[in-house]
């Protein structure tokens, strides 16, 4: 009994394979000692001591009752199985050898046992013997635990269930003693308590050494209703991981995110199905790591060793990187944000790697500030555009007062030369600020408008003849879509902005030695294109308009020069060269006759006005 007791408090360190196998021992000992009615002499001559199958196997079956009580009904009901087998192979086994060596089996008992034995009464033996084992094996647990749920303490409970195991092998058919002497069957149940209280007392003393605790409390029936529910439970555990399983991949496979999971060289261990589909063959590719497809803002290389190193410093926290580069498998880049964190998969550390593209939301983003700065622009100069149609209205005024003056002075006789100098120069300051003063009602929109249908090919091709007098050594080239393009509004108005453009544009190839040129485009609008998505109305279709385009390849314009070129009295000109009037009168006609004008520019890149217009 001490030997399998330590083999218990062993089983953690050497398994539980020794405790099985030596308790499968003690039940084939007891069941070749039961079946023959073996005995052993006592220390007293002329004595016999039995040692019968209950006697033999009570180590055994208070082991069993230890692992019910202590391990749980699984473990208990793997000894108890593997007994079964045990006992149903030693049958089948004892089956042939009686059939295979009948006369020597029998001569060899019969010289051994207590009686002669007879081949009925032997195979009556082992089939008998067969169904105690069974017995005792499947219904003492049910005993044990019933006496347990009794409140009776494990001592007790275990004293009277090894006690039953006793009761049980006195049902043994194989006994051939006609008559039983009551002394002699006291004394034996003496001897048989006796060796039920010692493995009681021993078990006992075992558990209070260990200082085991029961696991849980068992129904009656709980040894055998709980094969059924571990069936159940394995099987609701194979369906509830399954779930998990699909829950899991389900969540991968419709992520919109990137996730990738990576081991500490940098290297792809698994990808979801939008990483697949950004990083494509990169993410098949063994020597594929962070650092061949990931870049910071300024396009540098991420290095994998040092984001480990962060990971490894602060463990259990979620790294975020923002505005981040991934460049594709054919070389496009894709803005990236992304949690780097650290996690363990079969005790092995690994990166896990959560990305989103925000290439849309920046260009959205982008836009939006585009959109934002493009309408204060326009309310910034609708207010100027408000403050100089008053002032151009009343300094216009005071000119015809001027002017009138001034006539009414010429008229008069007797006046000498240099006083009719003066007067012709105040006439010519006067038509100067009068013409001013119409360029400010132009940019606000106040000036007289003569609604026609104009051609806009003859519209071109007339305005360029007139400035190819004034642009002597620049390459003018005038590009005219096929098919008929129309608008309406003021000629007159239409063919000042497009000289005004040509005027900048003259100006800005000025100091270009290189073949300067200046490029005159009359086409349909095309959406997805710079000048459409500056369009006021989101809900305007290209269909219906034209673009009158301006392109030179001068000097260019910064970003800063580029926000304030259609205000009034801007200018980036030498004192004396321009009025700032020029692109501001552009900005107020085109806007009157319900267009929009676009500008792109780099410095020395040139510049390309576009003018867009509704249709005819």
């Amino acid at each position: 009994m001490g030997f399998l007791l330590l083999l218990h408090y062993l089983r953690r360190s050497i398994s539980s394979v020794p405790l099985y196998m030596t308790v499968g021992l003690y039940v084939l000992v007891g069941l070749m000692i039961g079946v023959s009615n073996f005995a052993v002499d006592s220390l007293m001559p002329g004595q016999g001591t039995p040692l019968g199958f209950g006697n033999m196997t009570l180590p055994g079956i208070a082991m069993v009752f230890i692992v019910y009580e202590f391990n749980g009904t699984q473990d208990a009901q793997r000894l108890i199985l593997g007994l079964l087998i045990i006992v149903f192979s030693a049958f089948v086994y004892a089956q042939l050898l009686v059939s295979s060596y009948a006369d020597l089996v029998f001569d060899m008992l019969s010289r051994h046992s207590s009686f002669a034995f007879q081949p009925i009464h032997l195979q009556r033996s082992l089939a008998i013997f067969v169904l105690i084992h069974l017995i005792i094996l499947s219904c003492i647990p049910v005993v044990f635990q019933t006496l347990r749920n009794f409140k009776l303490p494990f001592a007790v409970a275990l004293f009277i269930s090894l006690c039953l195991v006793l009761l049980c092998r006195e049902l043994d058919l194989t006994s051939h003693q006609s008559y039983i002497n009551p002394k002699e069957f006291a004394k034996s149940w003496l001897f048989k308590m006796a060796h039920a209280l010692t493995i009681t007392a021993i078990t006992c003393f075992y558990i209070k050494l260990v200082n085991a605790k029961p696991v849980a409390s068992h129904p009656r029936s709980g040894f055998f209703t709980e094969i059924f529910r571990h069936i159940q439970t394995t099987d609701r555990m194979r369906q509830s991981m399954q779930e998990w399983e699909e829950r899991y991949q389900a969540v991968l496979d419709h992520s919109s995110e990137l996730i990738l999971l990576i081991d500490d060289k940098g290297k792809i261990i698994n990808a979801n199905n939008a990483a697949l589909n950004t990083l494509d063959s990169l993410v098949e590719n063994d020597d594929t790591t962070l650092d061949f497809f990931l870049y910071d803002k300024d396009m540098k290389p991420f290095t994998f060793d040092d984001l480990w190193n962060t990971l490894d410093e602060a463990p259990k926290t979620v790294h975020s990187f923002t505005n981040m580069k991934l460049k594709k498998q054919d070389g496009t880049m894709v803005d990236l944000d992304f949690n780097l964190s650290r996690a363990l998969i079969d005790n092995q550390a690994i990166a896990v790697f959560i990305a989103r593209d925000v290439t849309e939301q920046h260009i959205q983003e982008k836009n939006r500030r585009e959109l934002q700065e493009q309408l204060m622009h326009s309310q910034r100069l609708e207010s100027v555009g408000m403050l100089a149609g008053g002032v151009a209205h009343d300094f216009n005024n005071m000119l015809h007062s001027i002017q009138g003056s001034a006539d009414a002075l010429a008229k008069c006789e007797n006046l000498t030369q240099q006083q009719r100098s003066m007067i012709d120069n105040i006439e010519n300051a006067t038509k100067r600020a009068a013409a001013l003063t119409a360029q400010l009602l132009g940019f606000a929109r106040k000036g007289n408008f003569h609604v026609e249908k104009i051609d806009v090919k003859s519209l071109v091709e007339q305005t360029a003849e007139l400035f190819k007098t004034n642009a002597k050594g620049i390459s003018i080239k005038i590009i005219l879509e096929p098919g008929l393009l129309s608008t309406s509004g003021d000629l007159s108005q239409l063919q000042q902005v497009l000289l005004n453009l040509l005027i900048n544009a003259k100006d800005a190839v000025a100091n270009k030695k290189d073949n300067p040129k200046i490029i005159i485009r009359a086409e349909r609008a095309r959406a997805n294109t710079h000048e459409w998505e500056q369009r006021p109305d989101k809900d305007l279709k290209h269909e219906d308009f034209i673009c009158l385009k301006v392109k030179d390849n001068g000097c260019g314009m910064a970003n800063e020069t580029r926000q304030r070129i259609f205000e009034p009295f801007f200018t980036t000109k030498d004192v004396g060269k321009g009025t700032g009037m020029g692109l501001a009168m552009v900005y107020g006609c085109v806007t009157n006759h319900k267009g929009w004008v676009s500008v792109t520019s780099e410095p020395e890149q040139g510049t390309e006005f576009v003018i867009c217009l509704p249709k005819a």
